[in-house]
C-alpha cells in the first residue's frame, strides 16, 4: 500500500528506472500506469525535496530522446514526411500520458513557481516580484515543456525538409496523381496542434509562420507558371475551363488538408493568380463570349469573377453595352413599312421585336449570370434606352404609341387565334415593356382612346383580358394612373343596366319610335373623346329616340346634361332598292347622308348633302369618301378634292359576296390630323401636370432657389415623362405672371398663393 507520509529518496536511485519507464510511455509500450505515478509522487514529497533536481532530468531526458528521433528522421531513407507522421502520431499521445503521469509534480511544484502576475505589495513589491522572477528558471507543464522540445530540438530541424516534401505530394496530385491525403493531412494537423501547445496566446503563429507562408508562396508561384503558360498556348477561354477546375481542387484541398484558418486567405492568394492577374484578357474575351452566344464560358467566367469583389462589375457594362449594340441593330433592320404586302401590322413587327430583345437577354441574366442585381440593372438600363431611343422612336415618342396599338391589336375580337393563356402571357410581356417607357403619359392617352373604340364598338376580346391589362397599368404606375380608364368600365357596367330601364320605360309611353335603339352615357373628362369640329343635323328618324331617352333620363339622373356624340354612335341599315336583302352597320354621319336619298331623291350635289347634314367639309368629304369606297354611292368622275357641284348618287346595282358587312371601320380609324391634335394635347396636359407639380412643391417648401425646384419638378414627374427642362421653365414663368410664385433675390421662389 501506497503511504502519503514523506519518505527518505536517493532520487540517483529512482531516476534509471523511472526515466525507463518514461521511455516506455512516450513510445506507448507497456508500462504500468499507477506504479509509475506513485514513485512521481515520493520524489516529490520526499523529505529532502527532489522536484528541481526531478523536473531537470526530465528535461535532460526529453532532450535526448527527441533528439534521436531527429537523428532518426534525418538519416531516413523513405523521406522525413512519411516517418515523421507516424512518429508524431506515437509521441503526441505519449506526450498527454506523460503529462497525466506527472499531474503531482505540475499541480503542486511547477505551477505554484510560476511567476506571478498579481501585485499585491503596491509599486516597489510589485518591481522587487519582477527581478526575482526573472532569475528563476522558466517553468511549464510536463506537457508543454515536451512539445516546447519537440518544437525546437525535432521541427525547427526537420521543417525545410518536411515543407518541400509535403510540397512534392502536392504537386503530384495536381499533376494527377494519387497521393496518401490522410499522411499529409495529419502532419499539417500536427504543426497546428504543437504550435497550440508551444505557445497557447498566438495558437496559429508557428503554423502560419512554418508552413502556411510557406505553402501559399509555393502554390501561388506554381500557378503563375501554369496559367502564363496555358494562357500563351491555349487563348482565355479555355483558360476559363482550366481555372474553374483548379479552383474546385484547391477549395476540396484546402477543405480536406489545411487548418480551416488558411482557407479564406488561401483563396484569395488563388485569385490574385489566377483572375486579377488576368482581368483585362477575361473582361476582352467577355464580349467575344457574348457575340458568339457561348454561354458556358460566360457562366463560368461570372463564377470565376463573382469571386472577386467587385468583379463582375466591368461585365455588366459589357453586357449593357452589348445589349444595346444588339438591340439597335435588330430595331433598325425591321421592315417597318406599312406598304410591304402580306406582312404584320408594323406595330406588331416592332413591338414583338423589342420583347424578343429582352427575353433573349433576360433568359442570359436568369441561366447564366444566376439573376444576379447588377446584371439585372444592367438590362433594365440598356432596355429602358434601348426602348425611348432607338431609330424607330428616337424623338418622336413612337414607342408609347405603338405599345399602345399593340395592345389593341391583341385585345380585339379579330384577335380570335390566341387563347387566353397566351393572351396573358403576352399582355405581361407588354408590361415589361411599358416599365422601361419613359413618356408613360403618351401611353396612357393611346390606350384609353383605343380601350374607348373597344368598349364602344363592343370589339374586346374579353372583359377579363381587359382588367388583366389595367392591373398591370396599375402595379406598375398606381390607381391614379387608371383611374379614368376604370371609370370607363363602370359607365359600361351601368349602360347594361341602364338601357334595361330605358326598354321597360318605353314600354309604358304612346310615343315609342318604331326602331329599337341602346344608349351608352359616358362620363364626362373620363373619356379621350375627339371627335370631328363639325355640326350634324341628326336624321328625322333619329329624334324621336333622343327626346324620348332625354325625358327618361332627367327622370333617373336629375341635373345632368347630355351632349350627343354622333360620330361614335352607328345604326343597322338594311337596303330594300336592292335585288337582294343587304344589312350593314355605318356610323351616324354615314346614316345621315345614306337617308338623303330615302326622300326620292336620285341625286345629291355635294354642296346640298353638305348643306342637309351640316356636316363640315373636311368630314364629309371622309364619309363620302368612304360610301364611294365601299360603292354605296357613285360619282361620275373620281376625284381626290370634292367640289360643291360634284354629282353623287345611289349605286342601283350594288352587289357584295356578304349580305351582312360593316362600313364603320373605313371612317373609324384615326387620321393624321387627330394622331396630331391627339400629341397636342398630350402637350397641353403635361404643362398643366407639371404646373399643379411645380405648385405642390412650393406651397410645402414656401421658398426654393431655382435649380432645386427644376430638380424636384423632374423628380415629381419622372414617373409619367421625362419633362423637358425648357417646358418647366416656362411654366414657372406663367405662374409667375399668375402671381402663383414670386421670384426673389439670388434666383429665390416664394409661394404666392
Amino acid at each position: 500500500l501506497m503511504t502519503l507520509a514523506p519518505q527518505s529518496i536517493d532520487f540517483r536511485d529512482e531516476w534509471p528506472s523511472l526515466k525507463d519507464r518514461v521511455r516506455n510511455v512516450l513510445s506507448l509500450q507497456k508500462s504500468e500506469g499507477m506504479p509509475i505515478i506513485e514513485d512521481v509522487y515520493r520524489i516529490c514529497t520526499s523529505v529532502v525535496s527532489n522536484t528541481q533536481m526531478l523536473y531537470d532530468s526530465l528535461k535532460l531526458f526529453l532532450e535526448e530522446y527527441i533528439g534521436d528521433i531527429c537523428n532518426d528522421l534525418m538519416n531516413s531513407q523513405s523521406g522525413v514526411l512519411n516517418d515523421y507522421f507516424l512518429q508524431w502520431n506515437i509521441f503526441s499521445v505519449g506526450a498527454l500520458y506523460n503529462d497525466k503521469i506527472f499531474a503531482y509534480l505540475n499541480n503542486n511544484w511547477i505551477k505554484s513557481r510560476k511567476p506571478s502576475t498579481r501585485n499585491r505589495g503596491g509599486r516597489r513589491r510589485g518591481m522587487l516580484m519582477k527581478s526575482r522572477n526573472q532569475n528563476r528558471q522558466e517553468l511549464y507543464t510536463v506537457y508543454t515543456l515536451t512539445m516546447r522540445i519537440w518544437k525546437e530540438n525535432l521541427f525547427d530541424v526537420v521543417k525545410l525538409k518536411l515543407n518541400s516534401e509535403i510540397m512534392e505530394e502536392m504537386m503530384k496530385e495536381r499533376n494527377g496523381e494519387e497521393i496518401d491525403r490522410d499522411r499529409i493531412g495529419g502532419v499539417i494537423r500536427s504543426i497546428v496542434q504543437l504550435g497550440t501547445a508551444y505557445d497557447p496566446e498566438n495558437a496559429y503563429s508557428l503554423y502560419i509562420q512554418n508552413f502556411e507562408e510557406f505553402f501559399i508562396q509555393t502554390t501561388v508561384a506554381y500557378y503563375a507558371r501554369e496559367s502564363s503558360l496555358f494562357i500563351a498556348n491555349n487563348g482565355i477561354s479555355a483558360y476559363l475551363k482550366l481555372a474553374e477546375r483548379r479552383f474546385l481542387e484547391e477549395e476540396e484541398r484546402a477543405n480536406k488538408l489545411l487548418d480551416s484558418s488558411s482557407f479564406d486567405k488561401y483563396m484569395e492568394s488563388l485569385n490574385n493568380v489566377l483572375i486579377i492577374h488576368y482581368m483585362n484578357d477575361i473582361q476582352i474575351e467577355c464580349k467575344e463570349l457574348l457575340k458568339n452566344n457561348n454561354l458556358e464560358d460566360l457562366r463560368r467566367m461570372y463564377i470565376l469573377l463573382c469571386r472577386i469583389e467587385d468583379g463582375v462589375v466591368p461585365m455588366t457594362e459589357i453586357f449593357y453595352q452589348f445589349v444595346l449594340e444588339v438591340g439597335q441593330s435588330q430595331i433598325q433592320g425591321l421592315d417597318l413599312n406599312p406598304k410591304t404586302k402580306g406582312k404584320d401590322p408594323i406595330e406588331k413587327i416592332y413591338i414583338e421585336a423589342l420583347l424578343h430583345i429582352y427575353q433573349e437577354f433576360s433568359d442570359i441574366v436568369n441561366n447564366t449570370f444566376s439573376r444576379d442585381h447588377l446584371f439585372v440593372s444592367s438590362l433594365d438600363r440598356a432596355c429602358m434606352q434601348l426602348v425611348n431611343s432607338n431609330s424607330v422612336s428616337r424623338g418622336k415618342n413612337k414607342t408609347p404609341e405603338m405599345l399602345a396599338r399593340y395592345c389593341n391589336h391583341l385585345l380585339r375580337k379579330s384577335n380570335r387565334n390566341m387563347d387566353e393563356n397566351e393572351l396573358d402571357t403576352k399582355l405581361g410581356q407588354i408590361i415589361l415593356i411599358f416599365k422601361y417607357v419613359d413618356d408613360k403619359d403618351v401611353f396612357q392617352m393611346f390606350y384609353s382612346k383605343t380601350l374607348a373604340r373597344r368598349l364602344i364598338q363592343n370589339l374586346s376580346v374579353s372583359d377579363d383580358a381587359e382588367k388583366v391589362m389595367i392591373t398591370g397599368l396599375k402595379e406598375t404606375c398606381g390607381v391614379e394612373y387608371t383611374s379614368k380608364l376604370q371609370r370607363m368600365f363602370n359607365d359600361m357596367e351601368i349602360a347594361t343596366d341602364l338601357n334595361s330601364q330605358l326598354t321597360e320605360y318605353l314600354s309604358n309611353i304612346d310615343t315609342r319610335p318604331n326602331i329599337d335603339y341602346n344608349v351608352m352615357v359616358l362620363t364626362h373628362g373620363s373619356w379621350p373623346l375627339q371627335g370631328p369640329s363639325t355640326n350634324f343635323v341628326v336624321p328625322d328618324v333619329l329624334v324621336p329616340c333622343i327626346e324620348n331617352f332625354t325625358v327618361f333620363y332627367d327622370k333617373v339622373y336629375q341635373g345632368r346634361k347630355l351632349s350627343w356624340v354622333h360620330y361614335l354612335s352607328k345604326a343597322d341599315i338594311r337596303m330594300l332598292y336592292t335585288k337582294i336583302r343587304y344589312e350593314f352597320e355605318a356610323t351616324n354621319y354615314q346614316l345621315g347622308v345614306l337617308l338623303l336619298f330615302n326622300s326620292g331623291a336620285n341625286q345629291y350635289t355635294f354642296g346640298e348633302i353638305q348643306s342637309l347634314t351640316d356636316l363640315s367639309v373636311a368630314e364629309l368629304s371622309r364619309i363620302i369618301k368612304s360610301l364611294l369606297d365601299f360603292r354605296l354611292l357613285r360619282i361620275k368622275s373620281r376625284i381626290s378634292t370634292f367640289k360643291p357641284d360634284d354629282i353623287l348618287y345611289l349605286n342601283p346595282k350594288f352587289n357584295c359576296k356578304r349580305r351582312k358587312f360593316k362600313i364603320t371601320h373605313i371612317v373609324s380609324k384615326d387620321t393624321k390630323n387627330q394622331i396630331e391634335r391627339t400629341r397636342v394635347a398630350i402637350d397641353e396636359d403635361r404643362k398643366l401636370y407639371l404646373q399643379a407639380a411645380i405648385v405642390r412643391i412650393m406651397k410645402t417648401k414656401k421658398i426654393m432657389k431655382h435649380n432645386d425646384l427644376i430638380r424636384m419638378v423632374i423628380e415629381h414627374a419622372s414617373s409619367r415623362f421625362r419633362p423637358n427642362i425648357q417646358v418647366i421653365k416656362k411654366c414657372i414663368e406663367n405662374l409667375l405672371e399668375r402671381e402663383y410664385l414670386e421670384r426673389n433675390e439670388d434666383n429665390m421662389y416664394s409661394y404666392m398663393a
